[in-house]
């Protein structure tokens, strides 16, 4: 069995093997994706569903509000909410590898309260890390459950927030 051999690779295996044209698509976000004043990672505020289906990354599961993405390695995830408008709003994550001045999620709320001298409370359970932050994070049963960023114009609402965060599964 020696010779040569043309192969011809269907449009699902031309993917995988990393021959087709475009962007390759890869599975989870990354571990050590940074959480930023507009974005958590690849996924940023503003953007539109049309935009996210650009990032490298496939939600794994779509509702009418919301995208949800897994992270490498980590049973959490990473949620980008939709305003009315279809714009991502408020972009959470649970991954307990994506955190700020050594708070993430899953560390105790005396850890939260050392590392955020001026946060200050919008709604139950949900703090700014200062008074002009668009950073959140959320506290449950004195433990940091989810960090955030939301738009400037979600911020100026609480009740709306909170709704945004409940869409998002948290």
């Amino acid at each position: 069995l020696s010779g040569f051999y043309a192969v011809r690779l269907t449009n699902a295996a031309a993917e995988t093997a990393g021959g087709g044209s475009g962007t390759q698509t890869r599975t989870c976000l990354a571990r050590r994706s940074p959480i930023g004043p507009r974005n958590v990672g690849r996924i940023r505020l503003g953007f539109t569903r049309r935009r996210l289906r650009r990032v490298p990354v496939r939600p794994v599961r779509i509702t009418r509000r919301s995208y949800r993405y897994c992270v490498k390695r980590s049973s959490g995830r990473v949620t980008a909410v939709f305003s009315r408008r279809g714009r991502v709003a408020l972009v959470t994550t649970t991954a307990r590898v994506h955190g700020n001045r050594r708070v993430r999620p899953g560390s105790r709320a005396r850890a939260l309260r050392r590392a955020y001298s001026r946060r200050r409370a919008i709604a139950p359970g949900i703090y700014r890390a200062n008074p002009r932050s668009p950073r959140l994070i959320g506290v449950r049963k004195g433990r940091v459950r989810f960090f955030a960023v939301a738009s400037p114009k979600l911020l100026r609402h609480p009740r709306r927030l909170a709704r945004h965060v409940r869409l998002a599964g948290l």
